[in-house]
């Protein structure tokens, strides 16, 4: 795995583009649901989402869509956006064995 903690996959997402923050004040229901329900519509490419102002939830942070696309696949095994699909895929089951 290229990294060791789910804060340096959420930088990297947000290096390359594929981190959406929203800062505004959403509601933990039906805000979260619906922005879930919205990235799948998106298709490939959709970005993760981070949501750092959820109403009622003074310390909580929601990450979400983190390996949505086959974008975010790629930069999860440590390559670039544009090495996504097929080619990640290949990367995986090379270094199964």
């Amino acid at each position: 795995m290229a990294f060791d903690d789910l804060r340096s996959f959420l930088q990297a997402l947000d290096d390359q583009g594929q981190l959406l923050k929203i800062s505004e004040e959403v509601n933990a229901e039906p805000d979260l649901a619906a922005a879930a329900n919205a990235t799948g519509r998106i298709g490939d490419g959709a970005p993760a989402l981070w949501f750092d102002n959820i109403r009622g939830f003074t310390d909580a942070r929601v990450a979400m869509n983190t390996i949505g696309s086959w974008q975010n696949h790629a930069i999860s095994l440590g390559a670039a956006a544009e090495y996504a699909g097929e080619k990640a895929d290949r990367r995986v089951y090379s270094s199964l064995g």
